[in-house]
């Protein structure tokens, strides 16, 4: 009789844990758990064609509620509190809008290339438990999707203000967010086992973006002047033609296409010019290119 009891709580704890089709929780080699807080709708988002990036949030709320929310939209992909415990409530390989209305490097709506890391935080500072956690997801994610060091970024570096919001001179600005400010240094980068990040922003040296004076300083070290923008194009614009191939898969948007024909093979060399007043040009440029299949970034 205690066999047949002992069986029949096996039977109902195995039907609890995979009751949906997926564990209640996910033990990894390097040490990390993940539990298990699906999205009810999770299964209706749609599949991403790839994933090039991490993109870290700050919650600005207390866990559990701030997970709870995260679930409605949802929102995000992994949540990271401060005891340490790491919550997965949509699969990384779906699709969520965490990143909002956004742009890195020539790419518009990053959350359509990118896993959400959400770390409870309000009104506090992040937790040396909960840093850890984090360090040990990335280290998985990494690994899982080949994403390097500089392609973890933070919530600000990508977030832009919404067309209507572009001002007078028609481009689009940063700004929009300052969440997860902290992984701006790379010493916190370096508490989560990351190398240092980008050392400036690719769309405004494209002039796709018009940057954030205050932001700037916090993610860069600095703001750009004109003379720097025009010294890393000529850089970027010098590497290529040094190591013209037909196997970049990423490429500068700079005018070159029309000044140095030749140079267009498959991916196509454009940039923006410095003194482009509209965002509107690039964005035809885009749409032409990506009806071929060929997507510009820096």
């Amino acid at each position: 009789m205690k066999k047949l009891i002992f069986f029949l709580a096996l039977v109902f704890v195995a039907q609890e844990v995979w009751s949906n089709g997926y564990p209640t929780e996910v033990a990894y080699d390097n040490g990390l758990t993940v539990k298990y807080n699906l999205a009810n709708q999770q299964d209706t988002l749609c599949w991403r064609d790839t994933t090039m990036y991490i993109i870290l949030h700050t919650t600005e709320g207390s866990w559990p509620a701030t997970t709870e929310w995260l679930k409605r939209g949802p929102w995000g992909h992994y949540v990271v509190n401060r005891r340490g415990l790491v919550e997965i409530i949509v699969e990384d390989e779906r699709y969520t809008g965490h990143a909002g209305h956004s742009m890195w490097n020539g790419d518009t709506a990053i959350s359509r290339f990118s896993i959400s890391i959400e770390l409870e935080q309000y009104h506090n500072s992040l937790t040396p438990v909960q840093l850890i956690s984090t360090k040990l997801l990335i280290e998985i994610l990494q690994e899982k999707y080949h994403i390097p060091d500089d392609h973890v970024l933070i919530h600000p570096a990508v977030a832009c203000f919404y067309p209507e919001d572009r001002g007078s001179d028609g481009v689009y600005r940063r700004g929009r967010k300052h969440d997860a400010i902290e992984f701006a240094s790379n010493d916190w980068r370096a508490k989560v086992g990351l190398g240092p990040g980008p050392e400036y922003d690719p769309d405004v040296i494209s002039g796709a973006m018009k940057p954030d004076k205050k932001l700037e300083r916090i993610l860069y070290g600095k703001n750009f002047s004109e003379a720097d923008i025009e010294e890393i194009r000529n850089s970027i614009l010098a590497k290529r033609r040094q190591n013209p191939t037909n196997s970049l898969e990423y490429v500068v948007v700079k005018e070159i296409a029309v000044a140095e024909p030749e140079i267009i093979t498959t991916p196509v060399y454009v940039q923006t010019s410095s003194d482009r007043k509209s965002i509107d040009q690039i964005l035809k440029l885009y749409a032409i290119l990506q009806k071929n299949n060929l997507y510009p970034r820096l």
